[in-house]
């Protein structure tokens, strides 16, 4: 049995994430923003929770180590979007005291903190993405316009958002001055698929599963397809750990559109994904 700590545990993600630990017998420790949070969906008889300071708290990190040393945690998952950069950045003082923080390696996360940066980056070393633009491109005419395909998405350009894209049905016909340059407008050939894996130290897959985003599901013979560019994709930006990509074009042609960081709801899901996350990883 482990001792493993829990953050955001009244996030849908948490509630998941906890669940399943409890399911495969280990001892959670959750967190949240108050010790008074609502336990309602939550069983405590195997799970204990503590109050914490807010995720942009200069007093979270301090106390979150202070929580592990005391319970004798040897494993934390962030599951909080705002909260993953600086888990990263204190993962190294973390593992002094032996607790490893599942998180993305920290230069991997300066990477794809911008979605911009991160698809040019790629695009610079020959690794194949979306077609992409910022709108005041595409306003000014520095940008010819998106290729005549069968999707266009204005794209959050923050990790996190891509359920939040917004289908462009007539490229021509858009007003892009009217949009801010803090989304990226992407076009590609479907499918869209989002797979979601752990990726070890050496840059392989530990374990992976997708998912469809649009029909039916995608067979594992197809998974294993797309895992050689993603692996690519994730060595050039220094990527390791739990992440989340939505890779578009199918077998033939693999594009990255988004990478997303972090623990999700489907890393709670799959058995093999959690095993991946609490097994430890040697350095970089």
């Amino acid at each position: 049995m482990r001792s493993i700590l829990v953050t955001g545990a009244q996030s849908s993600t948490g509630r998941q994430i906890i669940a399943a630990l409890g399911t495969a017998g280990h001892l959670t420790h959750a967190v949240d923003g108050a010790p008074g949070m609502d336990a309602s969906r939550l069983s405590w008889v195997t799970h204990r929770r503590h109050g914490c300071p807010a995720p942009t708290s200069a007093e979270r990190i301090p106390a979150l180590l202070k929580l592990c040393l005391r319970h004798h945690i040897d494993t934390v998952i962030p599951t909080l979007g705002e909260e993953l950069a600086d888990m990263a950045a204190a993962s190294a003082m973390f593992a002094a005291h032996d607790v490893q923080v599942a998180v993305p390696d920290p230069r991997g996360l300066a990477m794809i903190a911008d979605g911009l940066y991160a698809l040019r980056a790629l695009d610079a070393r020959s690794i194949p993405t979306v077609w992409s633009s910022l709108p005041s491109e595409l306003a000014d005419g520095t940008s010819p316009g998106p290729p005549h395909t069968r999707r266009t998405l204005l794209v959050p350009r923050q990790p996190w958002s891509t359920d939040s894209a917004v289908s462009i049905f007539d490229a021509d016909d858009f007003d892009f001055a009217l949009i801010g340059d803090d989304h990226l407008v992407c076009s590609f050939e479907p499918p869209i698929w989002r797979i979601t894996l752990h990726l070890s130290a050496d840059g392989s897959a530990a374990t992976a599963t997708a998912c469809r985003l649009e029909g039916a599901p995608v067979p594992p013979s197809s998974t294993q397809a797309a895992l050689a560019h993603i692996r690519d994709a994730a060595r050039a930006l220094s990527l390791t750990g739990p992440i989340e990509v939505t890779v578009v074009g199918g077998t033939r042609d693999p594009r990255i559109l988004d990478i997303t960081p972090g623990v999700g709801p489907v890393h709670a899901q799959h058995e093999d994904l959690l095993s991946a996350i609490l097994t430890r990883q040697p350095a970089a």
